[in-house]
């Protein structure tokens, strides 16, 4: 499995992630080539934020992080 580690800062740096030749056109040709069994993405960012990663459906897993008192940002 391999992926793309805090997804919205690299967004913010302006990194190639959803675009021609970006790293998640990259991750889904290795998976499709079967040299990946799967992607993740991890991230620190809003409820919202995560919904939107959720219905691209581009990763198999998708790490947020949380406390016992709900979300963090």
């Amino acid at each position: 499995m391999s992926g793309v580690a805090c997804v919205d800062d690299r967004e913010a740096f302006g990194e190639n992630l959803w675009g021609r030749g970006g790293m998640v056109e990259f991750l889904l040709r290795k998976k499709q080539e079967g040299r990946l069994v799967g992607t993740f993405c991890t991230t620190h960012g809003t409820p919202e934020y995560i919904r939107e990663l959720l219905t691209k459906d581009v990763f198999d897993a998708v790490m947020w992080r949380t406390t016992p008192l709900g979300f963090t940002c």
